[in-house]
Formats: structure tokens, sequence, C-alpha cells
């Protein structure tokens, strides 16, 4: 629901595909390059040791960057996802003078 208010503008548009294309265009901006924009210091560090683009053609790199950037943060949102655990939402064995190690 939240993703079709925000796109209602551009959905209202003669050319609905063209303008949400154009969106998603500057959203993600791959023609400039791997190296622009927000995930650049990523890659800048990954290509020193790996050069991406001697083993990924070009066509398939930003394919291949978010599917690594999607399976990268698949343990954080699993987790997230998971059902809030006793021992963490009450307290026990943190800072808050319960057994543990900084108690």
């Amino acid at each position: 629901l939240t993703v079709v208010a925000y796109f209602l503008p551009w959905l209202t548009e003669p050319a609905p595909t063209a303008a949400v294309g154009q969106v998603l265009h500057r959203m993600f901006p791959f023609a400039r390059g791997l190296y622009e924009d927000k995930v650049a210091n990523v890659w800048c560090s990954i290509s020193v040791v790996v050069k991406l683009h001697r083993i990924v053609p070009p066509g398939r790199l930003p394919l291949f960057c978010g599917l690594t950037t999607l399976l990268a943060l698949t343990p954080a949102c699993a987790c997230c996802l998971r059902g809030p655990r006793l021992a963490v939402v009450s307290g026990a064995g943190g800072a808050g003078g319960g057994p543990g190690p900084f108690a």
C-alpha cells in the first residue's frame, strides 16, 4: 500500500510505465557504472581483490551485485523478521543488572 501511494503521482501520468521506469532509473543508476552512488564503497573495495568485470559479463553485473547484496542482507533480515525472544526483550543476560558478562 505504501509503495502504491508513493508511486501514485507517476502512475497517473499518460505513460505510467515510462514514468515509473524513469524513477527506478534514477533510484538505481546502473548506467553510470557500478562504482557510482550508494554502494560504491563495497564494490570498489571488492574490486581491489576480485576483478568482477573479468568474471561477470557487464550486462549481468547489476543482477549479480543485487543478488549478492540480497544474500548478504538475508541473515540480518531473518533475524529482524523472527519473533522477539523473551531474553532479549526482558533484558536478561545484559547490562540491566542480570546475570551476564557486563553485570
